[in-house]
This record gives C-alpha cells, sequence and structure tokens, in this order.
C-alpha cells in the first residue's frame, strides 16, 4: 500500500461498521482502566468522566448532523467519528464504572470492625441458601445495636455445618 493510497483512504471516510468496534473497545478500555487503578479517584473525578463523555456525545451529534445535512454526497463517518465515539465510550464507562465502585466501596465494613461481635437487628432479605460449608442467609440491617459500630444496609451471614466424621 502506497503513501497515495493511505491518503485517499482517510479522505474517503470509513464505513460505519468501524463505529461500533470503536464503541466497544472504548467501553471496554474504559471499563479497564478504572478495574486496574490501585486506589480509586474522588467521586467528582468520575462525575467529570461522565460531563466530558455528556459534551463529546452533543458535540458529535451537532458537528456530525450538520456535516451530513450540507454534504452533498452519502455521508460516511471519517476518523474523527470514529474516535469521538471511542472517547465517548470511553469516559462514559470509567466514568460509570468508578461511580459504581465508590458506592460499593461504602458498603465495606471497616478494618477495625473485623473479627468483632456486632449486634444488628434487621430482616431475612432472602430464602437462606444451603452451601457445601454451611447456610448463608443475607440480612437487611434496620439498626445496630452494639454502641459505635457502623450501620450497614445488608449482610450476608454464614452459619458453618460442623465437619462429618470420616468413616
Amino acid at each position: 500500500m502506497t503513501h497515495r493510497m493511505v491518503k485517499q483512504a482517510f479522505r474517503a471516510g470509513l464505513p460505519l461498521a468501524w463505529v461500533w468496534p470503536a464503541a466497544l473497545g472504548g467501553w471496554v478500555l474504559g471499563t479497564v482502566a478504572v478495574v486496574l487503578q490501585p486506589q480509586l479517584w474522588a467521586a467528582d473525578v468520575y462525575k467529570v468522566f461522565w460531563l466530558l463523555a455528556l459534551f463529546l456525545i452533543a458535540l458529535t451529534a451537532l458537528v456530525f448532523g450538520v456535516f451530513r445535512q450540507r454534504s452533498p454526497a452519502p455521508w460516511q463517518p471519517g476518523w474523527a467519528a470514529v474516535l469521538l465515539t471511542w472517547g465517548v465510550m470511553l469516559m462514559g464507562s470509567a466514568g460509570l464504572t468508578g461511580h459504581r465502585a465508590l458506592t460499593q466501596q461504602t458498603q465495606w465494613l471497616s478494618p477495625a470492625w473485623e473479627g468483632q461481635t456486632l449486634q444488628l437487628e434487621g430482616r431475612v432479605a432472602a430464602v437462606p441458601t444451603a452451601t457445601p460449608l454451611g447456610w448463608r442467609v443475607l440480612l437487611d440491617v434496620q439498626r445496630t445495636l452494639t454502641p459505635g459500630a457502623p450501620t450497614p444496609e445488608r449482610v450476608l451471614l454464614f452459619w458453618p455445618v460442623a465437619a462429618k466424621p470420616q468413616a
């Protein structure tokens, strides 16, 4: 492929089929980038990602909508459309994944309370489940009876089964 052929390919635009792989790739890359972070950023950073994604959506709709209406030939998305789609999906998925991770992190029990006995009052949220190691029960916590202890929304309780004697 010569240099002239590459230039012509860039000028001609890309088929619409290239936009979907760019969208999927951007979504996956944004999610992976947040998941592989050693520490989550502040919630405002993920809000900025979402706002930037919305801005890029508006910019894409405006620029390519106007361009498509003024173009006499059938419109083909160019590299800019593919890159904008990729950027929108990357920012959107990074913002969504980061925000969800921060929400989940607030539900974790502090390491200071690990191994401590907590008295909780609540309702069983699901049918108890039998596992090979014991029973699991999901509890919706209404209040904590232990002074100073945090009140989680839900707790997964576990009762181990006594080991069966070997024959």
